[in-house]
């Protein structure tokens, strides 16, 4: 037991001297050790009351005493120079009943700040055999000790807001379920999801949303006795467990305060911000006997409402589960997808209208299910944004890409320009400029082969970020295009600030055109618009032959669609590049050729 064992045998040498000059020397060496330890060392007497019989410098210290202050008091003086009286208790009854063990005693100093100790009790015996001398080691922990409860802290309390997290939100939730069932009351947990988060992130940067974050966590945190606990479990997302014996009506009024809270304006970065959320409830026992199965419900009831719009609420019922699990279930998946290499890349051909030739392909993500085969974009893609997946897999897109590009290159194959699409979370939050001069450095690409296609709406959410970004991936010599362009509103002033190559007529605007006037008139204004910027226009979902020819006689350049191509696998594009695949634009009747 370290230097605690040094003292029986100092005590035990001592008792037994008989003038040996070597056990006096082994006795002053022992003296110097426990006189040099950074430990506190007591020896005690133990009839009635214990007595203090030596002290080393480090206990006189510890404890801010001289030493002959301490020498001959009892073990109680001791403690009362400032050691909780719990823990000194518990290290009296053991001395008095002559255990060996060991204590953890806290000291409090004058200036309140607390220290702790790891007291290690050995029991010295007389010649006779009695254990009538204890020695105390006092080993000091409080770092240690500190670094533990950070630890713990950190387990179980969320970072940025100091809420309990999703850990001790289980371990409390389960401890309510307890209570509750043994009363027989009825327990409601409320899950929130921020109303337009993401926008915030996307126009103030993530400094503003963590300050809304905190704002956020402190408003729920004052609702205090209305609730046991406010967690943070996800990124904008807190459950709030209410306490027992809450009516249906007492939670409804709860609701309505939460919402009350958020449209009182918070100051965050120069601006007031005003907000709402969906709120998902579920309530014990009759949508869940225990803490996972009452929080999965309670999500699922958030879902249904963000359904019905901002700062809107819903009770979970059971019908709710046969909309709600699929889509759960799809996510998980996808979280799994790169990993399994689920997801592929088809590439879908662009064709220039004045040579009828290939100008390079758009590539578009599929993901090719286990169980469910291939599920459609429109399905997943919303999934993946909302869980921020989609920062992965736009990743994985780029850099697929990039690989499919190289190897191209490598077969001799001129695929000319491969558009890949960002979305409007990993153009905002990720670093997606260099991601892009990374890729093309590791797969030694010329940026004439890439291109980035930004929707039109993800422009309007913050045009004068939009405008650097895009400079940025300009000076770079990336191509640029926007998306779906006619459903976002833009003006010819904002337009003008990008430093944009392409506009893509959206194909809602192209189905019908040939025999809707307000289409046709819609897509020949973006032509004109276009023309005035001197940018290049491509045509989305060309099914028909007189859709082609419409577009291509009013100036549009290129087209892509099922009238020249599905998107096909990368081979068959290489095929159709190889084979100098066309249409032929100069016949009566276009036709493809190849």
């Amino acid at each position: 037991m370290g230097l605690a064992h040094g003292v029986t045998v100092a005590v035990q040498s001592l008792r037994h001297r008989s003038g040996c000059q070597k056990a006096e020397a082994a006795l002053h060496l022992h003296h110097r050790a426990i006189e040099a330890s950074h430990n506190g060392v007591v020896i005690l007497q133990c009839q009635a009351p214990p007595t203090i019989t030596s002290v080393n410098g480090a206990l006189a210290r510890l404890v801010d005493r001289q030493r002959t202050d301490l020498l001959g008091q009892s073990l109680a003086a001791l403690g009362m120079c400032g050691f909780h009286a719990s823990g000194w208790e518990q290290l009296t009854q053991l001395v008095q009943a002559r255990r060996e063990d060991s204590v953890m005693l806290t000291l409090s100093d004058p200036a309140g700040s607390e220290r702790w100790f790891d007291v290690c009790i050995v029991m010295v015996a007389s010649e006779a055999g009695a254990l009538d001398h204890a020695a105390l080691e006092f080993r000091d922990i409080t770092e240690n000790r500190n670094y533990q409860e950070q630890i713990e802290h950190r387990s179980n309390y969320d970072l940025l807001t100091e809420l309990p997290n999703r850990n001790l939100l289980m371990d409390r939730l389960q401890q309510s379920l307890r209570q509750t069932q043994r009363a027989g009351d009825t327990l409601f947990v409320l899950w929130l999801n921020l109303d337009r988060f993401q926008a915030i992130n996307d126009s103030l940067g993530s400094q503003a949303t963590e300050q809304v974050l905190r704002i956020v966590a402190e408003r729920l945190a004052s609702l205090g006795k209305t609730c046991q606990t406010v967690a943070r479990v996800e990124r904008d997302e807190f459950v709030l467990v209410a306490h027992a014996h809450a009516s249906q009506a007492a939670i409804v009024s709860m609701v309505g305060r939460i919402q009350a809270l958020f449209l009182a304006p918070m100051q965050v970065a120069g601006q007031d911000l005003t907000l709402t959320a969906g709120i998902g409830i579920a309530a014990a026992p009759h949508d869940g006997t225990d803490a996972d199965a009452l929080l999965r419900n309670a999500s699922i009831a958030m879902y249904r409402a963000k359904e019905a719009g901002p700062g809107s609420f819903c009770f979970y019922a059971e019908d709710m589960n046969a909309r709600a699990i699929p889509r759960l279930r799809l996510e998980g998946g996808l979280r799994k997808a790169i990993e399994r290499n689920e997801l592929f890349l088809l590439y879908q051909p662009k064709i220039n209208l004045s040579t009828g030739k290939m100008t390079g392909a758009e590539a578009l993500i599929r993901w090719r299910h286990p169980e469910h085969g291939l599920v459609s974009p429109v399905d997943f893609i919303p999934i993946a944004e909302d869980s921020g997946l989609i920062l992965p897999i736009g990743r994985w897109v780029l850099e697929t890409a990039c690989i499919q590009i190289r190897q191209w290159l490598d077969d001799g194959i001129d695929c000319q320009t491969i558009a890949v699409n960002v979305a409007p979370v990993q153009f905002f939050r990720s670093d997606v400029v260099g991601q892009i001069k990374e890729l093309l450095a590791k797969y030694r690409l010329q940026p004439h082969y890439f291109m980035v296609e930004i929707t039109e709406s993800t422009l309007m959410r913050d045009t004068e970020r939009a405008a650097v970004m895009m400079q940025q991936l300009k000076d770079i010599g990336i191509k640029l295009a926007i998306d779906d362009f006619g459903t976002g509103y833009s003006s010819l002033s904002a337009l003008k600030r990008f430093p944009i190559d392409y506009l893509k007529i959206d194909r809602s605007f192209v189905t019908d055109l040939t025999v809707n006037a307000s289409d046709a008139a819609i897509a020949v204004a973006i032509i004109s618009m276009a023309r005035s910027l001197n940018l290049r226009v491509i045509a989305e979902g060309v099914e028909t032959e007189e859709q082609m020819l419409y577009l291509r006689d009013r100036g549009c350049e290129e087209m892509q669609g099922y009238f020249f191509s599905r998107p096909v696998e990368p081979h068959l594009l290489a095929s159709m590049i190889q084979d100098g695949r066309r249409i032929d634009l100069l016949c009566e009747g276009a036709r493809s050729e190849g």
